[in-house]
């Protein structure tokens, strides 16, 4: 069972960031599809760091994602608690985590 972030401060906000799927529309993780120099993961988590004070982002690839981890440290690699759920079970997986009122996905 994932170990819950809770915080204090009634004004948390956290950030879920779904990234798995079988890029079944794309041959390519479209998470890292560049845009200029950058993926477009690397683009939202910059964005997103500004704003909230605990993005996770759920995927069953940690090893593709530490690198941006190793970067903000507000961000955390989860994976699916039930996994095969499609995107109903990385919401799931991600809000468990945050156990938090405000979510932003």
């Amino acid at each position: 069972m994932l170990n819950p972030i809770n915080s204090t401060n009634p004004t948390f906000i956290g950030a879920i960031i779904l990234a798995g799927g079988n890029s079944s529309r794309i041959s390519t993780h479209k998470a890292f599809i560049q845009i200029g120099c950058k993926s477009i993961i690397e683009i939202m988590v910059a964005k997103l760091a500004k704003v909230f004070e605990k993005i996770v982002i759920v995927t069953n690839s940690h090893t593709e994602y530490e690198h941006i981890c190793s970067q903000y440290q507000q961000i955390e690699l989860i994976s699916d608690i039930i996994p095969g759920k499609g995107p109903l079970g990385g919401i799931y997986s991600g809000l468990l985590k945050l156990k938090i009122s405000r979510t932003m996905m």
